[in-house]
């Protein structure tokens, strides 16, 4: 369902970015999801190849674009799973946080048989 390991201690998941960053993200339930300005948000689905991010955004990304608006709202129908995590203060940043999130995929983690 996540990617990588949930740390029992803070309830997070590692989350890998296109640029190799790892992000540290708290996975909300879809149904609990409230979007807010201090914090960037993933909506993941499952798809053949795993969970993929199909949108990622704050909620001015919501109010101020309306690509975004209507990706969310297409997301939100077959979402498997939300996460959020911190907002950076600073927008450049922010931004490269957000396309370095964008329609990736949880890596496929190992299982003992």
């Amino acid at each position: 369902m996540h990617q990588g390991p949930i740390t029992a201690a803070t309830g997070t998941v590692v989350w890998t970015g296109r640029s190799g960053t790892s992000y540290r993200l708290t996975p909300v339930a879809p149904a609990n999801l409230h979007v807010t300005e201090d914090a960037i948000f993933l909506i993941t689905a499952l798809t053949a190849d795993g969970e993929l991010v199909v949108w990622s955004g704050t909620a001015q990304s919501l109010i101020g674009d309306p690509s975004s608006r209507a990706l969310f709202r297409a997301a939100m129908p077959r979402a498997h799973c939300a996460y959020r995590m911190p907002s950076p203060l600073d927008v450049t940043e922010r931004e490269t946080m957000l396309w370095d999130l964008e329609s990736t995929l949880a890596p496929r983690t190992r299982h003992a048989a």
